[in-house]
């Protein structure tokens, strides 16, 4: 409960939570959002309004808006095949645009994405391979992957899942046990 507390008590909280409404499985999304805020944290606060983020997969856009209340993040875009009807224009510094994962193009500096499902965390690897310079991802239901047999029963398919989007964006993945999901390793890279 260590994020939901975190979130709770942030001034912003029920701005964001009346931008995003209604939010199903609240609890579980706002700890996943703000885990991927603690990852991010040092790297905003580091380069202050200097960086952009790009948010894919963004489904109630939890993420970027978190980032512009709380981060000093210059300017954050959610993206998503399909646009949610909410109250986008109450936030500052923040848009909300429908676009495919698969279609190539520009991103920010900063791509996220949480909870993105099997062929779509990949491809938000090769977003931030051709677009930006680092990434934050949260993965979450497993894709093609098997655990070869010398790591078999010692690892979980999802752990190698997350090991091999790691490698696969040069990165590292690192699990954070106070997200409130059995998926809860957040993939990071940086160029």
């Amino acid at each position: 409960m260590k994020y939901l507390d975190q979130f709770m008590v942030k001034r912003c909280a029920g701005d964001i939570l009346n931008i995003v409404a209604p939010l199903h499985q609240g609890a579980k999304e706002i700890s996943e959002a703000m885990a991927m805020r603690e990852a991010m944290k040092g790297l905003f606060l580091d380069h202050k309004m200097e960086l952009t983020l790009y948010d894919m997969c963004s489904g109630n856009a939890l993420v970027p808006l978190i980032a512009v209340f709380t981060l000093p993040v210059l300017y954050a875009t959610a993206s998503d095949v399909k646009v949610r009807e909410r109250r986008w224009e109450l936030a500052q510094r923040f848009s909300y645009v429908e676009r495919n994962v698969f279609d190539p193009g520009p991103t920010g500096d900063v791509v996220t994405g949480c909870h993105a499902c099997g062929a779509l965390a990949r491809a938000i690897i090769q977003r931030y391979l051709e677009s930006a310079q680092h990434l934050y991802l949260l993965p979450c239901c497993v894709g093609d992957v098997q655990v070869p047999g010398l790591f078999s029963g010692k690892i979980s398919r999802y752990e190698w899942w997350a090991h091999e989007l790691a490698e696969m964006a040069g990165g590292k993945a690192k699990r954070d046990t106070d997200i409130l999901s059995p998926c809860n390793v957040i993939v990071e890279a940086h160029k």
